[in-house]
């Protein structure tokens, strides 16, 4: 009985590392990119330029997109350190608040994307995701999140995907 078991419990240890060794040679080949599907919990294994050439197509798309001729992260950051401060000096915010909202060294939001394997197992499009982690406004974008939250939520009024907060603040005018 434990001979049966001892064998059984090799053939589980040798099919585990051939799989361990097939998944570190997927991960390590530099000609492979691995990525979640978009939906279904799915992985997606795709040719690397095959990826980039989709992701190069979608910012080449100048209805979504704009090639800038510098980074104005330094420009925004300006800005919004500069409202940060009327904010403190008029009380609508604390010392405390300005210190979490004011991001000293802001990371630039990546962008990647994720197969749409539900639409085309053959030929996919791509869904793009910006992750701002670190970014100049993530801090401040939760903060306003936490603000505007409660309100919404009173609210007998829904709104489709596609409107968009710019529509909603187009009629207000705010003199800071």
């Amino acid at each position: 009985m434990k001979l049966c078991h001892l064998h059984h419990h090799h053939r589980i240890c040798s099919f585990y590392s051939l799989i361990c060794f097939a998944v570190s040679a997927l991960i390590n080949d530099p000609t492979l990119t691995i990525q979640r599907a978009d939906k279904g919990g799915g992985i997606v294994v795709m040719n690397s330029n095959t990826y980039v050439e989709k992701i190069k197509g979608m910012l080449h798309d100048e209805t979504f997109y704009k090639k800038l001729v510098f980074n104005p992260t330094e420009s925004y950051k300006k800005q919004i350190d500069q409202v940060l401060q009327i904010g403190l000096d008029r009380k609508w915010i604390n010392e405390q608040e300005l210190k979490y909202l004011k991001n000293e060294y802001p990371r630039i939001p990546v962008l990647y994307t994720l197969p749409k394997i539900h639409k085309s197992l053959e030929d996919p499009p791509m869904r793009p995701i910006v992750s701002g982690n670190g970014s100049l406004t993530e801090t401040l974008s939760k903060f306003l999140d936490s603000l505007i939250q409660p309100i919404v939520k009173k609210l007998d009024v829904w709104m489709h995907k596609n409107f968009t907060v710019k529509m909603m603040t187009a009629e207000y005018h705010y003199n800071i």
